[in-house]
């Protein structure tokens, strides 16, 4: 009888050691049952295909979750200053429709399918916008997030050269004026006579008032188109780093949130495990505790790997959210940039036909004095100061008178 019994247990365990050995930690049939039923009703699990080199870089439990299909209700935008648009506030958190697989990159959960892209709706799909394309990592070290935050500093190098290019237009046109009026007072031509001579003094003064209104120019492009350019490398300053240190600040707790659910993913499959090498042996009072204590095990385990995942979910929502928030921010500070510079190139060209305009005025005096140089009047002025007498010369006839 003894022997029966245990020729029947031998049985029993070879059966058991060769169905752990085809079951994987959650493909075996029996495994995914038994975790099912610690999970809600809505949660499925399947087996995961290995993953790839752009897919999991997290360890973690071979598992692919997919949630059900009814949609997660969307909490409301959180408030901020910048204009959104046409921005589509009917959107879905969940992870995927139930029966969709999904992959995680970086701690980020996408959807594991090539068409996904095609069936999604743009955040802002009347134009083009920050918040829908710059969702993937470039690489471990850089986020899409992180690419806005660099074009963002570029542009404001950018804005810092442009205002160091008007700032040496000021200087040339400063080093232009001050040569103007040296030259404006200079001795050149000032023993000229005449309408000639007058005409010259009236040139080398419109020096001196081009030298003023050069001057001017030269103030004005400095303090209206410079001075805003320069100070606009300092603007949002704070609220880029805040954006910054706010979205890897959030990064980084997805991150923990979902090691926490590859660790409860791990810690339900071995559960599940010694719950599936003890739920046979009911042989014995004992042997039926240590199944039931297993089993207790196991729904906690389960309940474990709930809540974690809800608490990656969360964390993903949130950061999601303020992503959106901050890159609308961010596109709005680059459109204001953008606007900026623009306004100062208009104002620096307004500056520059004010000025071609003076100048025409001072041209135009300097013309008219030119066009009254007349030879035959500055001859007879150099008679009238400068004659030395009209008896003439006549020829010699004798030497005797």
């Amino acid at each position: 009888m003894d022997d029966n019994h245990n020729m029947s247990n031998d049985l029993r365990f070879e059966q058991e050691d060769k169905r752990e050995d085809e079951d994987t930690m959650f493909g075996g049939s029996s495994i995914v049952d038994e975790l099912s039923e610690y999970l809600t009703p809505a949660m499925t699990l399947s087996p995961s295909p290995q993953p790839s080199e752009d897919s999991e870089r997290i360890p973690s439990a071979s598992t692919t979750i997919s949630e059900p299909p009814s949609p997660t209700p969307t909490p409301p935008l959180p408030a901020s200053p910048v204009n959104r648009g046409d921005f589509d506030k009917s959107r879905t958190f969940s992870l995927k429709s139930s029966g969709s697989r999904v992959k995680i990159v970086n701690g980020v959960t996408f959807p594991d399918s090539p068409t996904a892209v095609l069936h999604q709706q743009k955040l802002k799909p009347a134009s083009v916008s920050y918040c829908d394309y710059f969702w993937a990592d470039v690489d471990e070290h850089t986020s899409g997030f992180d690419v806005l935050i660099q074009y963002h500093h570029h542009g404001k190098q950018m804005t810092k050269e442009m205002a160091e290019f008007f700032k040496e237009r000021a200087a040339l046109e400063d080093f232009y004026a001050r040569g103007l009026q040296k030259l404006s007072e200079s001795h050149f031509g000032d023993e000229e006579e005449g309408t000639l001579g007058e005409s010259w003094k009236s040139l080398k003064h419109s020096y001196a008032q081009e030298s003023q209104l050069h001057k001017a120019f030269a103030n004005d492009v400095m303090k209206d188109v410079e001075k805003t350019l320069s100070s606009h490398r300092d603007q949002y300053k704070k609220e880029i780093k805040k954006m910054q240190s706010k979205v890897q600040s959030e990064r980084k707790q997805l991150l923990s949130k979902y090691n926490n659910v590859g660790k409860a993913k791990q810690n339900l499959a071995e559960k599940l495990r010694d719950f599936e090498s003890k739920k046979w042996a009911k042989n014995n009072r004992h042997e039926q505790e240590f199944a039931d204590k297993a089993k207790r095990k196991s729904t906690m385990a389960g309940d474990e790997l709930e809540k974690a995942m809800l608490q990656y979910n969360m964390e993903q929502d949130k950061w999601f959210e303020d992503t959106i928030s901050l890159s609308l921010d961010l596109e709005q500070y680059d459109s204001d940039r953008v606007a900026l510079v623009q306004t100062q190139l208009n104002k620096y060209l307004t500056l520059v036909d004010g000025l071609k305009l003076k100048l025409d005025t001072v041209h135009a005096i300097i013309t008219d004095s030119v066009s009254k140089v007349n030879a035959d009047v500055d001859r007879e002025l150099f008679v009238k100061q400068r004659a030395t007498g009209e008896l003439r010369p006549t020829v010699l006839t004798s030497v005797l008178n």
